[in-house]
């Protein structure tokens, strides 16, 4: 599984080794999706999608 928040590098580089992808989405693309106030899965999946990646989840930030 590949972490990530960008689609264009992140998406797109876990399709390529055709592994899942969990999606940050309060990173680069926090304001197209709404992440934090009331993010909508249907918009996140549609972000993500032209990547051809399958989508296991998202979070709105990954602290460690």
């Amino acid at each position: 599984m590949a972490v990530g928040d960008s689609v264009r590098t992140d998406a797109t580089g876990a399709a390529d080794f055709d592994i899942d992808l969990l999606f940050i989405s309060g990173s680069i693309h926090a304001a197209e999706i709404d992440a934090f106030a009331n993010p909508d899965p249907a918009a996140i999946e549609a972000l993500v999608a032209p990547s051809g990646v399958r989508l296991a989840g998202y979070l709105p930030r990954l602290v460690w």
